[in-house]
């Protein structure tokens, strides 16, 4: 009886407890409250804007270029050599290396070198000697004490001392020889000093022409594949700032790399007339590839696999293209790709936090 009594006390308790939450609720109902329950407004999600600079694709024409520094050089058979064919002493020098030489103008003075010297003194002592022999068998022949054999003998020895006399007479070994520059040009090397001996037939001064002249450009072995002779060249000397660019013509590029520079040497030919000294430090630049599409900064293609993607903004919605990367160049890139055209508002800065279909801001440039 009383567990009986006890359990329909509990039960009371709880149907008096609901009676009482129901009661408040629709007290609250009642008032006509049109505030939503904060509760239910806190849990719906508020969209992610991102904020974004676009740029507009263009259609342009993007090319490829490489630079490469060298020397300008005399072109093959530019540069003419003096020497002399004896023996030689330097016995004064009239220019210096890097002066401007004209046809005619004397370079330097030389004579025979001592022992080319020595050689003509007995060179002429044996002709005089064979000479006397030659007279003497002559005349024991007319008395028949010498045969003809012996005649025969002594003439060609005495022919041969008088041919070698006379070519060395001929020399003017004894003599004081001035050497004029063979052209108008550029006195490249001088390689002897004041009261050297040289041997015969080394070149004692080279002189550049001032015909057409080259440059000689050191190219990089990836980018020497793309180069086609005949392509122009932009030229302009390294440090002179008031000089203006030059047109040059690549002729020829080599197809092995240089052991001494590591790169591939490339002849490009200067135009007539130009400013250039011989040696002066220039630098070349070559369009290696070069298209017509749409072009965008560089930092508007996000690297993807083996290609790109780029984020265009339209109705304020991010749109998302996959491009490929056609010509590049340090801040440009030419792209195509399907939905992409020109006048389409790329987006440069905030992509990397794009999605397709997100909402975006479009901020203005600073």
């Amino acid at each position: 009886m009383n567990r009986r009594i006890l359990w329909m006390g509990v039960i009371g308790a709880l149907a008096l407890m609901g009676a009482t939450a129901f009661f408040t609720y629709w007290m609250g109902r009642s008032r006509g409250s049109a505030e939503p329950l904060r509760s239910g407004v806190q849990a719906l999600p508020k969209e992610v804007t991102a904020s974004v600079r676009v740029v507009p694709v263009r259609e342009s024409v993007l090319s490829r270029t490489a630079t490469a520094y060298g020397n300008v050089v005399p072109p093959p058979g530019g540069v003419r050599t003096v020497s002399v064919p004896f023996d030689c002493q330097i016995l004064s020098l009239s220019v210096r290396e890097g002066q401007a030489a004209s046809r005619g103008m004397l370079l330097m003075t030389v004579t025979g070198s001592p022992d080319a010297k020595l050689a003509l003194v007995q060179a002429r002592a044996q002709a005089r000697s064979d000479e006397q022999i030659l007279k003497q068998v002559e005349a024991r022949h007319r008395l028949k004490l010498a045969d003809d054999a012996a005649l025969a003998q002594a003439k060609g020895a005495f022919d041969a001392s008088e041919a070698r006399l006379k070519s060395l007479e001929a020399r003017g070994l004894a003599e004081a020889h001035p050497l004029v520059s063979p052209v108008d040009g550029t006195v490249l090397r001088l390689p002897f000093s004041q009261g050297a001996v040289v041997p015969a037939g080394t070149a004692l001064a080279e002189v550049a022409g001032l015909g057409h002249l080259e440059a000689l450009l050191g190219v990089e072995p990836g980018d020497a594949h793309d180069l086609r002779p005949g392509a122009p060249v932009g030229l302009d000397m390294v440090g002179d700032h008031g000089g203006p660019p030059l047109k040059g013509i690549l002729t020829s590029v080599s197809p092995a790399i240089n052991p001494a520079t590591r790169l591939v040497d490339a002849y490009v030919a200067l135009p007539a007339g130009c400013s250039l000294p011989l040696g002066a430090y220039v630098r070349g630049t070559f369009t290696l590839t070069s298209s017509k599409g749409l072009v965008v900064p560089y930092a508007a293609v996000l690297p993807a696999g083996s290609g790109g993607v780029l984020y265009t903004v339209q109705d304020g919605r991010a749109v998302r293209h996959e491009v490929r990367v056609v010509v590049e160049t340090s801040d440009q890139a030419q792209v195509s790709g399907p939905g992409l055209a020109a006048g389409d508002l790329a987006v440069v800065t905030g992509n990397y936090e794009l999605e397709d279909g997100m909402a975006v801001k479009v901020e203005p440039h600073p």
